[in-house]
């Protein structure tokens, strides 16, 4: 297999994994989006997960990169981490496919497109890694290095391929830590991906 196709392979692998450790999540929030047991300001935060979800399945990144920052920004000002960091994880999801979305693009679009939103997706990963880490948060560091991974493999580079997988390696050890069995299950399986393409 060229490296190319390869390197596609492993971008297409982390996107499944991202599927695999959020379609129980997903349904969460729409539980939360339908429930009268929760605060109006909580369903509506749910409501906007649920159309990312919607928008990323249509393949609409835009509008699923402005309702991902809509939900995360929800979900911070209740002070809720565990939906913000869910947020966040549907954020660098969404940036990851409309950088593939680019690469069917023209001219110089396809290279700014791809640059531009892996450039903020990197950022993004690499700025949560650190401030979960200096809280002491475990599962927000696992989740955001999974996330990182697959901005890595989005990349379709050999060096940035090696990074990802440290950080899968690295999300792994954590989300055994803390028991956290999707991401383990997500890791577990894009690491299993990247080495049986290595051969």
């Amino acid at each position: 297999m060229a490296p190319a196709a390869t390197e596609r392979g492993l971008f297409m692998d982390a996107a499944s994994c991202f599927d695999l450790a959020f379609d129980s999540v997903a349904d969460q929030y729409l539980r939360v989006a339908e429930s009268a047991n929760h605060t109006q300001d909580e369903r509506e935060a749910a409501q906007k997960m649920v159309l990312t979800s919607k928008r990323i399945e249509e393949g609409d990144c835009d509008l699923a990169l402005m309702s991902a920052r809509e939900a995360m920004d929800r979900f911070r000002d209740m002070q809720q981490s565990a939906g913000q960091l869910d947020a966040e994880r549907l954020l660098l999801h969404a940036y990851c496919l409309q950088a593939e979305s680019c690469r069917y693009a023209e001219g110089a679009a396809f290279k700014t497109g791809v640059q531009e939103a892996l450039k903020a997706a990197e950022k993004l990963s690499k700025e949560k890694v650190q401030s979960y880490q200096a809280v002491g948060d475990k599962r927000g560091e696992a989740a955001m290095l999974l996330a990182g991974a697959e901005v890595g493999y989005s990349a379709q580079d050999a060096k940035k391929s090696h990074e990802a997988e440290l950080m899968a390696s690295s999300a792994l050890k954590l989300a055994r830590e803390t028991g956290d069995v999707s991401l383990e299950a997500a890791a577990l399986t894009l690491l299993a991906s990247a080495a049986v393409k290595a051969f």
